[in-house]
């Protein structure tokens, strides 16, 4: 199989990059299986006289090549199309449901009528995509764990810490104000760290049991092993919300994270968690709270469940085995029996 995900300007600090494109290429080349990252400058090449020709970083003949949505449409254009020419399928992997988003030149109006297939990060997302582009083919591939399994923990007393993070943009999905209303009536000492992309600097401390802490990949894991309960709450989302169309698309990367680092998960339901409630609390945030106090071994139990789940369902692995079956139906051929 030979897969190229194209992208120009390749940043670890980007859960997607992560996700839909580190990740599953080292579940793909430990398979095996020839795939790579590639970008313009690997694609083509300048000789001294100016003259640009392809390099073999991407072979017509086998190769399938998959774009992310931050593609501009002049750098389609001009690189990616001829590939086309030369029927080399070209697909967009799409995990966020900016359809609808006013930004001038949105540039997935302009791109993926272009697209030969799409990809999305879970089922959900798949339908809206399908929905707008009924004859295109769309395929899922999960966004895979990122995090080591860590023992499941359950409340060993002291002071009950909760932790919440996200992006920026996730952050007005998160009522915190009416989060800490809810946590002042618990008979137990507490307190709610927060983390995000330069969290300190956006964001007014408005309470002396939040700590507020700017995110990097490492502080993230460190903040969620030293905590109880990790909160995802955007309950105050309702259908009909005009951003519940954003949310309900999205994957269960933050929630299969938590559970893998042995934590209980408070969050509300979305489509994507509802496979993962029997190891998690999708529900009301005191009674999760009270449940995590009373039952300690059952805790223990599903969150151990849970990674037993993520383990068959949503590892590195599990998203290149779906890649391997989008490259056989794209290319009509079977690879593996």
């Amino acid at each position: 199989v030979m897969i190229r995900f194209w992208i120009d300007s390749f940043r670890t600090g980007r859960a997607s990059h992560r996700l839909r494109i580190d990740l599953p290429l080292q579940g793909l080349i430990d398979r095996g299986i020839d795939c790579t990252k590639v970008h313009r400058k690997i694609v083509y090449d300048v000789n001294k006289q100016g003259v640009t020709s392809m390099t073999d970083a991407i072979n017509p003949q086998h190769d399938i090549i998959i774009i992310n949505k931050e593609m501009k449409p002049e750098i389609f254009d001009q690189h990616i199309k001829p590939f086309q020419k030369l029927n080399v399928p070209v697909g967009m992997d799409l995990c966020d449901n900016k359809f609808d988003v006013r930004d001038g030149n949105n540039s997935l109006t302009q791109l993926v009528p272009q697209m030969d297939f799409m990809t999305a990060n879970n089922e959900t997302m798949q339908k809206v995509i399908k929905q707008r582009f009924p004859n295109k083919p769309v395929y899922w591939y999960t966004d895979p764990c990122e995090r080591e399994f860590e023992p499941a923990k359950s409340f060993a007393g002291g002071t009950l810490k909760f932790c919440w993070y996200g992006s920026i943009s996730s952050l007005k999905y998160f009522d915190y104000r009416r989060c800490v209303r809810k946590l002042h009536t618990l008979h137990v000492p507490w307190r709610l760290d927060m983390m995000s992309g330069q969290i300190e600097r956006r964001m007014k401390v408005i309470h002396p049991n939040i700590y507020l802490h700017d995110w990097t990949y490492e502080a993230q894991g460190k903040m969620v092993r030293e905590s109880d309960i990790v909160l995802m709450p955007i309950g105050h989302l309702q259908p009909g919300d005009q951003r519940y169309e954003r949310v309900r698309t999205k994957s269960h990367n933050r929630l299969v994270d938590a559970i893998a680092q042995g934590r209980w998960v408070i969050t509300s339901p979305m489509p994507q968690y509802i496979p993962l409630q029997n190891y998690s609390w999708q529900g009301p945030l005191l009674k999760g709270v009270s449940y995590y106090l009373e039952n300690k071994k059952e805790v223990k139990n599903k969150i151990t469940q849970g990674q037993a789940w993520i383990k068959k369902r949503a590892t590195d692995k599990t998203a290149a085995k779906q890649l391997i079956r989008i490259y056989e139906d794209i290319k009509g051929i079977t690879i593996t029996p």
